[in-house]
């Protein structure tokens, strides 16, 4: 064989090698346009691709679904073929001051969409760019969130009942974390005791509680952390900030996230000094009584209604 028969052989299988590399080229590109377009496909994200122009180049499934039409409907198209007038300046101009920029913005908007009612999306906006850096156009994913702001509006009303009740209440209010430690306390609060919220704090239930009686919260405050019991009420004395002491009604609750996991505990105090006084009133009188009646010289008996004795003296023994 002459050197240029080799040559020519040779040439041939370079240009066959060529060709078969080629069409590997395009059958990778295919398998990856493939995948790119299943994957656009079905995310669950509205995403779209503009050019330069801001015209669309193409979009998911999930995007063109919004208006009646298929993915290859929508290329050639703009948003005043889609929108509003003044919706679709309000996109291109966003369009524009972001490749403007070249970068990545997110924007939270209202979106008003053709077949359903008006709902608040969160979108993301990027400049696209060649291998040169420059700006070829932009792609935008926006996925709708009315229902995440509904719950948080939800929530924050919630939270706004819970502060009024929990300030303007008329009974005091102390909020503990899972340590035992006040971390909050209502006004009421403040005013039985006397004391800043900054101090209650700082002094911490022994040193707002009488003595005597600290002992006793404490054995069902912790009969209450061991998930023994969900609740409980006593009385005990508190010691205000001028050195005298009132009454409460206690009762302790444990507080619980949206899993049932424990995170706080919350007890609400009754100011019941009245009631003790008047309890202890009663006693000293029925004690007077009896004092009364024992001292008596002459018999002296109490029935109720039905003829049951309740009180009598020692002159009066002999009759019963």
């Amino acid at each position: 064989m002459t050197d240029q028969a080799k040559s020519v052989e040779q040439l041939q299988r370079q240009v066959v090698a060529l060709g078969q590399e080629l069409a590997d080229c395009r059958v990778a590109l295919q398998e990856h346009d493939l995948r790119y377009r299943a994957l656009l496909y079905n995310l669950p994200e509205k995403v779209f691709h503009k050019d330069r122009d801001s015209v669309y180049v193409s979009c998911n499934q999930n995007y063109a679904a919004d208006f009646g039409i298929t993915p290859e409907q929508i290329v050639g198209k703009t948003d005043y073929d889609l929108y509003a007038p003044e919706i679709a300046e309000k996109y291109r101009a966003d369009d524009r001051r972001i490749m403007a920029l070249g970068k990545t913005e997110e924007i939270k908007e209202r979106y008003a969409m053709p077949t359903e009612k008006e709902s608040v999306v969160r979108t993301l906006k990027a400049a696209i760019k060649d291998e040169s850096g420059d700006v070829t156009g932009i792609l935008g994913i926006f996925s709708d969130i009315t229902a995440r702001k509904q719950a948080e509006a939800a929530i924050q009303e919630s939270e706004e009942r819970f502060h009024k009740v929990f300030e303007e209440g008329p009974l005091g209010v102390v909020l503990l974390g899972m340590d035992a430690c006040i971390r909050d306390c209502n006004r009421r609060f403040c005013e039985m005791l006397g004391y800043s919220k900054e101090e209650i704090i700082a002094l911490g239930l022994v040193g707002i509680s009488h003595p005597e009686d600290w002992e006793k919260d404490f054995q069902f405050g912790s009969r209450l952390l061991r998930g023994e019991i969900p609740t409980y009420t006593i009385d005990k004395r508190y010691v205000h900030k001028g050195g005298t002491v009132f009454w409460g009604q206690l009762t302790v609750s444990m507080m619980h996230d949206a899993e049932g996991k424990p995170t706080a505990i919350i007890g609400m105090i009754e100011d019941i000094s009245e009631r003790k006084r008047a309890e202890e009133s009663l006693r000293n009188s029925e004690r007077t009584l009896r004092a009364l009646i024992d001292a008596s010289p002459e018999s002296m008996m109490l029935l109720d209604t039905e003829g049951t004795v309740l009180i009598t003296n020692d002159s009066s023994s002999k009759f019963v």
